[in-house]
């Protein structure tokens, strides 16, 4: 699992995540998602960023992931969009939560 802003950053990053795409969290948080994405298939994840600000859930999906050294990975995705909720003004979406 990985989570990041809505502006592509990733905000965190646990073990599964390292094991599978071969990079330490350390690497990793902070960096753009775009990394993971090979440059053909960008434009999808855009897409996706701008479902997730208007609130959609992106349900279970396949796609091409790259690992450490670029190696492509088949994933399936399911992206949900992470709302604040300390205040009724905070329930704007502010990033999304991953399961690859």
């Amino acid at each position: 699992m990985r989570s990041s802003v809505l502006n592509g950053i990733i905000t965190d990053w646990n073990f599964g995540a390292e094991r599978i795409f071969g990079y330490s969290a350390d690497k990793t948080v902070g960096a753009s998602i775009m990394r993971l994405i090979p440059a053909d298939r960008q434009e999808e994840e855009l897409e996706m960023l701008s479902r997730i600000r208007r609130g959609e859930r992106v349900d279970h999906f396949e796609a091409i992931r790259l690992a450490k050294g670029e190696r492509p990975l088949n994933c399936a995705i399911t992206v949900s969009p992470i709302r604040g909720f300390r205040r009724p003004r905070d329930r704007l979406v502010q990033g999304d939560s991953r399961h690859d």
